[in-house]
């Protein structure tokens, strides 16, 4: 899912981080759309310039510390957005595709 190996894999961030000592408070992160750059369509074998979501991600400890600074390239064609709106407000996840 991802290029690179800036993503904690399978335990996840939090677990990662508790092992250290840390507490994560919350994280801040922004997607926006790209093109999958030469090395890392290399890395996952599709065709340079295909459609990518590219994640930054901040995660901060409980007094507003950040403490990992983490970038994602997601194949668009690997990635689904799902929102549920209401008047009182919006749901968003996002995820693999099925």
């Amino acid at each position: 899912m991802t290029a690179g190996a800036g993503r904690t894999g399978r335990r996840g961030r939090r677990s990662f981080l508790a092992d250290a000592g840390v507490t994560v408070a919350r994280a801040s992160e922004v997607v926006r759309p790209g093109l999958l750059e030469p090395a890392a369509a290399r890395h996952l074998h599709e065709p340079q310039g295909s459609p990518v979501l590219v994640s930054s991600r901040i995660t901060y400890t409980l007094d507003a510390t950040p403490m990992v600074s983490d970038h994602a390239t997601i194949l668009g064609s690997m990635m689904e957005i799902r929102t549920e709106r209401a008047a009182t407000g919006l749901s968003l996840t996002w995820g693999a595709t099925s």
